[in-house]
């Protein structure tokens, strides 16, 4: 008996061409059609090199000789946090109680929430209460009659007033709750405008798309906030009502020395979240500030030590943001330590604003603290290729995802933005304005710069009707 084997042929599910795709592959940095397949790059050459793997169900888009780089990647727009932009009284770490009793006292008189909300104090500021009683009546002194929440900066700590004290009391015996938590108090409160946040997670989608952007790192920002910014997003999806246009990289946020073990539940559930959207939603990375101080609140360098080990022990990637020298200094030697000690495979980034002269900089990967994001990011590069490269390549290593993002190459995620013109060719002044024209996630459009333009202007029409 006699067998015939025939090689089935495969073909990619859509091919991008006559463009000008800038690869960041220094073997081969230029080529003018890529190939994705499964949601990866299949291919990456001329099209006319593609005809095996062109099929009869093979999508196949002109580029129409515009630029397709690498997707982007923001380490620090926060998108958690400007979701909810707008719907809370932002809190400096840095006020003592009464600078925020002051700033308080005036947005409780322009703001018609239900709640007064607050977000951003440092915990540490408690200390200043003899008791939880002393506590509700400073913020009684604002008003007593509406419910005042305000939630630390970690997320897992509250100062309430008397008012919002005792809707928790009530609701806690209604359900019969033993253990009061941040999470409970949140939701026996509702602080947050669910309705407004489905808008405004859309919003800055769109705008970080339309700037090329194709995956974001969440940074500090309280689980409590995350939880309801990804159910939102989980909902929409569910009722066909929106897309996911950025890859989310989340993170949990750690201001003060927590148990190790208390650090790993949370990260545990975080990567757990959303696991049915593995590599479009996922949280690898503990984000660690650390600040010189004294008493609980502050990192010893056995604390930091401890912490880290056990991270990277359980194949977590450590974002550190130093606040000063002295923590700058320390976070060098605890990196140090984790390579010394064999853990060469973790990700590892130390974020300051002080100089990387230290004895360990070979440990870890330097970035700029996360507070960059409020002063202009494209002002620290000296050319537009720089600032490309940050972008691209540079940041995919912070996140450590070399191996499936920052350039475009057989076998990385198929993740693309499409220029009109090169980027390269700009200034860096120009390139920090400049718009693009399509995003692709997965090999499949998910922002069209011309489409969004004929809708928002269908939108503008139709309310003009009304």
């Amino acid at each position: 008996m006699a067998f015939s084997f025939l090689k089935k042929k495969v073909s990619a599910d859509i091919i991008y061409m006559n463009g000008h795709v800038y690869t960041q592959d220094p073997a081969y940095p230029w080529a003018t059609a890529v190939a994705c397949k499964d949601s990866e790059i299949m291919a990456v050459g001329d099209f006319e090199a593609m005809e095996d793997i062109t099929g009869e169900d093979t999508e196949v888009v002109d580029l129409n000789n515009r630029y397709l780089f690498p997707g982007f990647i923001d380490l620090h727009s926060a998108p958690v946090l400007q979701a909810f932009d707008g719907s809370y009284l932002k809190i400096s770490n840095e006020w003592d109680v009464e600078p925020i009793l002051d700033i308080l006292a005036d947005y409780a008189d322009e703001c018609e929430h239900d709640v007064i909300f607050g977000y951003g104090f440092h915990e540490r500021i408690l200390e200043r209460f003899d008791s939880a009683e002393a506590a509700h009546a400073a913020l009684d002194e604002i008003d007593r009659y509406k419910p005042i929440l305000l939630l630390g900066e970690s997320g897992h700590h509250c100062w309430v007033n008397s008012a919002a004290a005792a809707i928790i009391r009530t609701v806690a015996e209604d359900e019969e709750e033993e253990y009061i938590t941040t999470n409970f108090i949140l939701n026996a409160l509702s602080p947050l405008p669910l309705e407004e946040l489905e808008t405004a997670w859309k919003k800055h989608a769109e705008d970080m798309a339309d700037k090329g952007f194709t995956s974001v790192f969440n940074l500090c920002a309280p689980d409590c906030f995350t939880d309801v910014y990804l159910d939102n997003i989980m909902m929409a999806i569910g009722e066909g009502e929106g897309d996911i246009m950025q890859r989310f990289h989340g993170s949990i946020f750690v201001n003060r020395p927590f148990h190790p073990q208390m650090i790993l539940r949370r990260l545990a559930a975080a990567r757990t979240s959303c696991i049915e959207l593995d590599s479009l939603i996922t949280a690898d990375f503990a984000k660690l500030e650390v600040c010189e101080g004294e008493g609980e609140w502050a990192f010893s360098q056995e604390a930091l030590d401890t912490i880290c080990l056990e991270l990277a022990e359980h194949g977590y990637g450590i974002h550190l943001d130093a606040r000063d020298r002295a923590s700058f200094e320390k976070a060098a030697q605890t990196f140090g330590m984790l390579r010394e000690k064999g853990y060469r495979n973790t990700t590892l980034v130390l974020a300051s604003r002080y100089g990387y002269d230290s004895d360990y900089r070979d440990a870890y990967l330097a970035a700029w603290p996360t507070d960059i994001w409020e002063d202009s990011f494209f002002g620290h590069f000296d050319s537009t290729k720089e600032a490309i490269d940050a972008l691209t390549t540079g940041a995919a290593e912070c996140l450590g995802m070399s191996k499936t993002l920052g350039s475009i190459e057989k076998g990385k995620r198929a993740d693309f933005t499409v220029f009109g013109e090169n980027p390269l060719d700009s200034s860096v002044e120009r390139f920090s304005g400049m718009h693009a024209d399509m995003t692709i996630l997965d090999g499949q459009i998910v922002y069209d710069a011309d489409e969004a333009a004929a809708d928002e202007m269908c939108d503008l029409i139709f309310s003009l009707q009304l």
